[in-house]
């Protein structure tokens, strides 16, 4: 999960930063379906080989900055367990979404 991206970051970016730690298998930026604007927040995907773990641990322990913004880069939790964390008032600060319209 890649969260707080500023609103020009696309998926192509996001997998071009995050290759400089392993193959990116995958990287998409959240739009908002009516407008197509950026959600400001992503998820890259490394793999399950060793290497991938590897590169996967080590984007986790950096900060990161793309396009002049520190984003959040934080290991996916499944939606449900989101859902429930949140539902019995344990969803840490850190896990809430900030506006984008805030970095617009």
């Amino acid at each position: 999960f890649v969260g707080g991206l500023p609103p020009r970051i696309r998926s192509d970016d996001l997998s071009e930063y995050f290759s400089r730690f392993g193959v990116v298998r995958d990287a998409v930026v959240m739009t908002d379906p009516a407008t197509q604007r950026s959600r400001c927040f992503g998820f890259v995907f490394f793999g399950n080989t060793p290497s991938d773990v590897t590169a996967t641990e080590n984007a986790l322990s950096e900060d990161h900055w793309l396009d002049g913004k520190w984003v959040d880069v934080k290991r996916a939790v499944p939606e449900a367990e989101l859902r429930a964390l949140e539902s019995r008032g344990e969803m840490p600060r850190t896990m809430k979404p900030e506006p984008c319209s805030k970095w617009q």
